[in-house]
């Protein structure tokens, strides 16, 4: 699915900030939980955002409000990760980049894809393996916690807080 932040062809920078903002957390209020892949570091907030803008189609944390600064500095397909009764919920958010001047109004257009847990997990599996993909995500599990606990032992030499209290789909378990 697509459409835009609002219904106007052009919005306030600002205002598109917000109103995605409020979509963010009308998500989380509904019951939609944040996902972080789980291959990819746990972070939140801040840290999301930093490491987010080093490494494009890390989801941003839908808790965390972006300043508008931080806004603008977003790069097309930003993504944001959601879960909830067995289906993924990736948003990803564009901007018209003639329109990028934070003093004047810009036009945004957003994703929404859906996608069903089974058909989600067969995303980790190689096509050759799909017949058997359940045993084979099964299998490729560990190897794929292993390169997170390798990455967020990294960050942690830098002095990135991990966030420990973040629990990934029981799908993940």
């Amino acid at each position: 699915m697509n459409g835009g932040v609002s219904d106007a062809e052009t919005i306030s920078h600002d205002d598109a900030r917000k109103q995605f903002t409020a979509l963010l957390h009308a998500l989380s209020a509904a019951g939609w939980s944040k996902v972080i892949p789980i291959s990819r570091p746990r972070l939140k907030g801040e840290q999301a955002l930093a490491y987010a803008l080093k490494n494009p189609g890390y989801p941003l944390d839908p808790s965390h409000d972006l300043s508008l600064a931080q806004w603008m500095k977003l790069p097309d397909g930003t993504p944001w990760l959601f879960y909830a009764d067995h289906v993924f919920l990736e948003i990803k958010l564009y901007r018209d980049p003639n329109r990028l001047d934070p003093d004047k109004r810009g036009a945004y257009f957003v994703t929404y894809s859906m996608t069903a847990q089974d058909a989600y997990l067969r995303g980790y599996v190689d096509d050759e393996k799909l017949d058997n993909w359940k045993m084979e995500f099964r299998k490729e599990l560990p190897a794929l916690k292993q390169a997170r606990e390798k990455k967020e032992a990294q960050l942690r030499n830098d002095n990135v807080t991990i966030d420990q209290a973040y629990q990934d789909p029981a799908v993940f378990q």
